[in-house]
């Protein structure tokens, strides 16, 4: 069990030679950072939230300082880096010139997206909160799994979302440290903790695993954004696959009050299932692909595509059969097929077709087109 943490400012010295004096806020904090790797020695590493950042730059350095042989994986769901960190750093090429650790970057992608891949024995996870709620809530508990059983937990903020932070910090049931603050805090005192403004820090004990349904309840709490929602269906992937129902229920209820036109996908395609086993999209193009692969991170079995008559129909497209609309295999009473192509004309074969179907609002496609 750590104990404290002290600053180890090094990697931070270096790092500001290269930068500058821009970040003088963030060297601070930083500093406490790499005194957790020191005191930890960490053999793998998680960094969730912007990937180009001074975060990893500085967590490269102090590995490479420490001669310490570890990975590093850093994950954002951006698929394309800001402006500001463009300017400021590759952070690419860093990692590229690690010597002591193995550096794996997750591009496009949350947590819950690359977390099974990652794999456990995590012993060190670095989450940034500047992404706001749910982001750094939801990758932790994408985390949770993976970590292990003493896993030290760093909570980075670069931007002034104290109250944020302190969503998790302040309910987690864990042992908590800093500089300020030994691991033997009661969390039956009622003293409020202080630490720095950029970063705090926690420890797994066995209390984390006892009093983690409280992290679901805790979604419910306001968002400061609304995510992807093809962030939202992975995460909904991952909690279907490492947590009970309950916790899954909250997901769901705490994305629907987020933003209420979620209810279509959590709601209305799970229970079109039953009566419909023969799932089509008519469309392949993007809109279609688009549907595809949320339909498969949601388990939808869709069963192929359809195209109109007078198109010529290739046999198969992304694995799965296309049929022309007059020579669909299927019963009329057993296949639901969604529109996924914007033209007019394809709505109007679809009501004369007799099939069930649905034209998706033009909301649902705002992330794809």
């Amino acid at each position: 069990m750590i104990n404290s943490v002290n600053p180890y400012s090094a990697p931070v010295e270096r790092v500001r030679a290269s930068l500058g004096d821009s970040f003088e806020k963030e060297y601070s904090a930083l500093s406490l950072l790499c005194g957790l790797i020191q005191a930890k020695r960490p053999k793998k590493i998680v960094k969730a939230g912007a990937a180009n950042d001074l975060v990893s730059r500085v967590v490269l350095c102090c590995a490479e300082m420490l001669r310490l042989p570890c990975q590093l994986h850093v994950v954002d769901s951006q698929e394309e880096y800001t402006l500001h960190t463009r300017e400021v750093f590759d952070l690419r090429e860093t990692m590229a010139q690690q010597k002591t650790a193995v550096c794996h970057f997750w591009e496009g992608r949350t947590l819950a997206g690359c977390a099974d891949e990652i794999g456990g024995g995590i012993d060190l996870l670095i989450l940034d909160v500047t992404d706001g709620m749910p982001g750094f809530l939801l990758n932790f508990i994408s985390a949770f799994p993976g970590l292990s059983s003493d896993a030290a937990v760093a909570l980075c903020s670069m931007l002034p979302n104290e109250l944020e932070r302190n969503v998790l910090f302040q309910n987690i049931v864990a042992s908590k440290f800093s500089q300020h603050l030994k691991s033997d805090f009661d969390l039956k005192d009622c003293v409020p903790y202080k630490t720095t403004d950029s970063i705090s820090f926690f420890q797994l004990n066995p209390d984390v695993a006892l009093h983690f349904a409280d992290l679901f309840a805790m979604l419910g709490c306001q968002w400061s954004y609304i995510p992807k929602l093809s962030c939202l269906i992975e995460w909904e992937t991952f909690v279907k696959a490492h947590y009970d129902t309950m916790s899954l229920k909250r997901y769901r209820q705490a994305v629907i009050a987020a933003d209420p036109g979620k209810e279509f996908l959590f709601t209305m395609v799970q229970s079109l299932l039953p009566m419909f086993p023969q799932i089509l999209l008519y469309g392949k193009g993007r809109r279609g692909e688009y549907f595809l692969r949320l339909s498969r991170l949601l388990d939808i079995p869709v069963r192929g595509f359809v195209v109109s008559d007078n198109r010529n129909s290739m046999e198969s497209n992304k694995g799965l059969p296309v049929y022309s609309i007059s020579q669909i295999p299927f019963s009329r009473n057993e296949t639901f097929i969604f529109q996924t192509a914007a033209y007019e004309e394809i709505s109007q074969r679809l009501r004369e077709s007799g099939y069930y179907w649905m034209k998706l609002p033009e909301s649902f496609w705002v992330e794809c087109c």
